[in-house]
């Protein structure tokens, strides 16, 4: 049904914010109302704002929704011009007004003034074998140089994306082959991540933290806290026996690794010590070399003296005469 009536309504985020504003308060992952209470009958047309320091969140027009941006998909109007925004996140922070447009009127007036603020701890639960989502949604249109996630009670990363590639040197093993990418585009700055087949080992709270191109270090940027608990006792019991093997793994892992360390330093130092030794004795033989021929000097020196006294001796003792 078409309304004869034409108005504008357009939700805006605009900074600064505006005196007045009613404060709504709500954590990630959650819908929000943003209410606009106009009495006026709703017949709905596109509005450009261009020119404008703010970004439209939707225009409709005769009380359908034609358009939204940059929230597609995430907006849904009511009867009575107020919005709902879906699964918001701590980057939908900010001030939003509610303007209407008559034809009667030469420029659209404010009808209401909304600060959403969005923080807080997202809680999800899931039970064992299932996929989960971690959301994180960084700066729309940023370009992203790192995204990292961690969980709270572990030394290594749960995801550690870098220029591009994921990096697993630093990676917990019971993470490997599990996580990845909601979208390995980030489009929009979705930096969410995908954690398969959990188990109520994932249990924990997890924090995404993201570097953009203009950004001198990371930024926390959503934290997530996730309970995994029910299903049957097989589910979970397979799933913390798949856990406690790789938590083995790890222990087997770092123990092959201090023992190989250890192993190639007693190698280095055995070929240091045999060095040491060969060096020694070749010394040693040198020496013994030296002072064999310094004794052969000498003998041979001694002989040479011996036989210059003979034959001085020979030279001037008298000849016997003979009769």
């Amino acid at each position: 049904m078409y309304l004869t009536r034409a108005e504008t309504l357009l939700f805006s985020a605009l900074f600064p914010p505006l005196p007045h504003d009613t404060e709504v308060k709500e954590k990630p992952g959650k819908n929000v109302t943003l209410h606009c209470n106009t009495d006026a009958a709703i017949a709905l047309a596109e509005r450009n704002r261009s020119g404008r320091e703010n970004y439209v969140v939707f225009f409709c027009r005769d009380n359908r929704l034609i358009g939204t941006f940059p929230f597609h998909g995430l907006v849904e109007l009511k009867g009575d011009g107020s919005v709902v925004l879906k699964n918001v996140s701590v980057n939908d922070t900010g001030n939003y007004t509610c303007l209407v447009w008559t034809l009667s009127d030469t420029e659209e007036k404010c009808v209401a003034s909304v600060h959403l603020s969005v923080s807080g701890v997202t809680e999800l639960k899931a039970k064992p074998g299932e996929d989960v989502t971690l959301p994180c949604n960084c700066t729309k249109d940023a370009a992203i140089a790192l995204v990292l996630w961690n969980r709270t009670d572990l030394v290594d990363d749960v995801f550690f994306f870098r220029d591009n590639k994921l990096i697993r040197i630093f990676q917990n093993l019971s993470f490997r082959g599990r996580v990845e990418l909601k979208d390995p585009e980030m489009t929009n700055g979705d930096c969410s991540v995908v954690l398969k087949n959990v188990s109520v080992n994932d249990t924990g709270n997890y924090t995404c933290r993201v570097r953009t191109l203009s950004d001198t270090e990371e930024k926390c940027v959503a934290s997530v806290h996730l309970s995994v608990s029910g299903g049957s006792g097989n589910e979970t019991k397979a799933g913390n026996l798949k856990n406690g093997q790789i938590n083995d793994e790890n222990e087997w892992g770092y123990l092959t690794l201090v023992c190989l360390c250890v192993f190639v330093l007693l190698v280095l130092v055995f070929f240091f010590v045999l060095v040491l030794v060969v060096l020694v004795h070749v010394l040693v033989t040198i020496r013994h070399v030296v002072e064999y021929i310094r004794a052969m000097v000498r003998t041979l020196e001694e002989g040479v003296d011996e036989l210059e006294i003979a034959r001085t001796e020979r030279l001037t003792c008298p000849r016997p005469l003979y009769s």
